[in-house]
C-alpha cells in the first residue's frame, strides 16, 4: 500500500483536498486508489478444495478438502489482512465474505483503519477455514439458523458460530424492494459476490471496491441442477444486464457524477488442478462489461504459493508431502 502527505488539494474534499495522498492497493494483482475501500471475498469451498475425475463424466466426481488444498484460503486471509494492516489510518474499510447463499459482513458500517479497527479484522476473521478439522467451508449449512432470520433485518450481529467460520457475521441480503427495481427479471436476484457489490453501494458508498471469486454467478443465470429442482428453464449469465443493474444503483446512490462511483476491481483465483484458461475468460468476457464500466483493474490468480511468504511455502510444502497424494485427475 502507497500513501501519505501530498500536496494540499482544492478543497473539493476527500483525503486529498487536505494534504493526504489517496493510498495505492495491490490486492493479488488488481489495483487501485482509494480512500474508502470494501473487499468482498470468497469465503467458500472452491478456495479450498480441489476436485479429481473432472472431465470424465462416467467417474463420480471427488472433492479433496484437507490441510493441503485448504492452503489456498489460508493464504487469501493472510494476504487480505497484511493489505488491511497496510492502509494508512485516514483510510475507511470494510470487508465481507460470502458464498452462493450467504453475504457475511465485519462491521455495519465503513470503519476507519485504526490499530484497534485493524485487529478486529483479524479477530473477526480469527481461524475462518482453518487447515485443520473435519467441515466444508466457513459458510457452510452449519453457520446457522440465526443468520437466516438475521440477514432479513440488516444490520444484525450473530455471534458463536462454528469453530471453522468468521467469529461474528452481520448477515445480509438484498431487500426484495431494491431486487424489484434493479434486476426485477433475475430469478436469482442479487446472488454470490454479486449480493456483495449491492450491500457495499447500498450500505457502504465506497470509492473502491475489491472482488475476489472463482467464477462469475449473477441472478439471471440457472444451472441444469436448478432447472431440474424449481423448473424454471435453463438461462445463461447475463453481465451486461449485471453492469446495466449496478449502473442504475450508483445513479441512485452516488448521484449523476460518474467520478463519484465505485471502481470495481476483480481478482479470479483458477482453482487448484486448473489452468488458468478459464480464469481468465471469466475475467475477460463475464467480468470485463462490469470493470470497464466502473473503471476498474482486474487480475488471475494462476498459482496461490506465488503470493505466499517463506513460513506459507514451507507449511505448503510439507501439507503437499502429507496429503498430495490424495489428488489427482
Amino acid at each position: 500500500v502507497k500513501g501519505g502527505l501530498g500536496a494540499v488539494g482544492d478543497g473539493a474534499g476527500g483525503v486529498e483536498s487536505i494534504g493526504f495522498t489517496m493510498p495505492e492497493m495491490d490486492f493479488f494483482g488488481a489495483k487501485a486508489k482509494g480512500e474508502k475501500v470494501v473487499f468482498i471475498v470468497h469465503f467458500g469451498p472452491a478456495t479450498m478444495s480441489q476436485g479429481s475425475n473432472r472431465d470424465d463424466p462416467d467417474r463420480p466426481r471427488i472433492e479433496y478438502n484437507n490441510p493441503f488444498t485448504r492452503m489456498t484460503a489460508l493464504t487469501i486471509r493472510n494476504r487480505l489482512t497484511d493489505l488491511i494492516n497496510g492502509l494508512p489510518e485516514y483510510t475507511l474499510f470494510n470487508v465481507s465474505a460470502y458464498y452462493a447463499g450467504q453475504t457475511a459482513a465485519l462491521s455495519p458500517q465503513i470503519m476507519l483503519a485504526t490499530p484497534e479497527n485493524k485487529q478486529k479484522v483479524m479477530d473477526w476473521m480469527g481461524e475462518a477455514n482453518p487447515l485443520e478439522g473435519d467441515y466444508d467451508h466457513a459458510l457452510d449449512n452449519g453457520y446457522g439458523n440465526e443468520v437466516d432470520v438475521a440477514k432479513r433485518s440488516w444490520p444484525t450481529r450473530v455471534d458463536e458460530l462454528p469453530y471453522y467460520s468468521v467469529k461474528w457475521a452481520y448477515p445480509y441480503e438484498v431487500p426484495d424492494a431494491i431486487i424489484k427495481k434493479y434486476v426485477p427479471d433475475a430469478p436469482g436476484g442479487f446472488t454470490h459476490w454479486g449480493r456483495g457489490v449491492a450491500w457495499a453501494i447500498l450500505e457502504q458508498k465506497p470509492d473502491t471496491i475489491f472482488i475476489l471469486t472463482t467464477n462469475y454467478i449473477d441472478g439471471w443465470s440457472v444451472s441444469k441442477n436448478e432447472s431440474k429442482k424449481t423448473g424454471i428453464p435453463e438461462a445463461p449469465d447475463q453481465p451486461q444486464k449485471m453492469s446495466a443493474a449496478l449502473q442504475k444503483m450508483c445513479l441512485a446512490e452516488y448521484g449523476p457524477d460518474k467520478k463519484q462511483w465505485p471502481t470495481i476491481n476483480v481478482v479470479v483465483l483458477a482453482r487448484a488442478g486448473q489452468d488458468a484458461q478459464g480464469a481468465n475468460r471469466v475475467l475477460g468476457s463475464e467480468f470485463g462489461p462490469i470493470v470497464s464500466r466502473f473503471k476498474g483493474d482486474g487480475s488471475v490468480i494462476d498459482d496461490i504459493t506465488k503470493y505466499m511468504n517463506d513460513m506459507e511455502i514451507e507449511l505448503f510444502r510439507k501439507n503437499r508431502a502429507e496429503y498430495g497424494g490424495q489428488v489427482g485427475n
